[in-house]
């Protein structure tokens, strides 16, 4: 074995001095003898091998052989996933139809939806801008209501100025004049009394100014009453008042009540009836208790 070694070796050696060298003459050697491969190609029997290269040449077969398998093996693999990839292709394929169909008709109901939105839209828009108007219009309706009216109670009210100074002139007028009128009925009882000293006669004169204040009194609405003149057990606290508590040595006058001044009841008219002020018609009155009867209370004297 170490014989056929050797000379294989001196074999390759003779070759190699034989063969050309670059650094000999570079200009002599072409492409072809670098790149060809030698067409003949000797396989050297393993007998004359090391055994280090017939170690490494059956682990390279084994290994060529191991990749032949694995193709092998790969490629019945790759043809049934793709006969599965085939045979899946088939099953959903009328899916994959139903799903393009259902997407086609999702894009128009889609597009009809859009379309139908647009008009709502519109529509929406249209509904709100007559709206709007509407609203406006209705606002100056208001407004000028509210001219009117202010209008309205603008005169209202100078109509009530004028008839709350007509009252208050009317009344101050007839108060002024009675006064008037006393002061010149005292003044004539005191210079009659001065001159003639008749004192019956001022009892008299001053009866007939009693008299003529409560007319004066009647003609301004202001009406005089006396519930309790005859004596009451009873009194009512809306037109009287207790004033005083007086003794009485009758028993049975014990607990009556005994008038000491008239009440005064006042007759006025509504200044508030507006629509009876307008119309003319007499306006509506409102009488209430300008003065309580003041009244005393007996009590027995034991």
């Amino acid at each position: 074995m170490k014989d056929t070694t050797e000379k294989h070796v001196e074999s390759n050696v003779a070759e190699s001095a034989a063969a050309p060298s670059i650094d000999d003459n570079p200009a002599q050697i072409s492409a072809e003898n670098v790149l060809e491969p030698e067409t003949e190609t000797k396989e050297i029997p393993a007998t004359e091998m090391p055994d280090v290269v017939v170690e490494l040449r059956s682990e390279f077969e084994q290994i060529k052989r191991s990749f032949a398998k694995q193709n092998e093996e790969n490629a019945d693999a790759l043809k049934m996933l793709n006969e599965n990839a085939q045979n899946f292709y088939k099953k959903m394929e009328p899916y994959l139809q139903r799903l393009d169909k259902n997407v086609f008709v999702l894009g128009k109901k889609s597009s009809d939806v859009e379309n139908a939105l647009k008009g709502l839209h519109g529509e929406c828009l249209e509904k709100r801008e007559q709206f709007i108007k509407e609203q406006s219009d209705t606002i100056a309706k208001q407004q000028d209501s509210l001219k009117e009216l202010s209008g309205a109670i603008n005169k209202l009210q100078d109509c009530m100025t004028r008839y709350q100074n007509d009252v208050l002139f009317k009344a101050q007028k007839e108060i002024l004049e009675d006064l008037i009128q006393l002061s010149d009925q005292v003044r004539c009882n005191i210079l009659d009394q001065e001159q003639n000293q008749n004192y019956e006669s001022l009892l008299d004169s001053m009866k007939q100014i009693g008299k003529w204040i409560d007319a004066s009194l009647e003609r301004s609405k202001m009406h005089k009453f006396e519930d309790c003149c005859h004596g009451n057990t009873t009194i009512d606290k809306k037109r009287q008042e207790v004033v005083d508590i007086e003794e009485t040595e009758s028993a049975e006058k014990d607990g009556y009540f005994v008038t000491r001044q008239p009440g005064y009841l006042w007759t006025i008219p509504l200044v508030g009836s507006v629509d009876t002020m307008l119309s003319g018609n007499a306006p509506q009155t409102f009488e209430f208790v300008f003065r309580p009867e003041q009244v005393v209370k007996l009590k027995y004297k034991k």
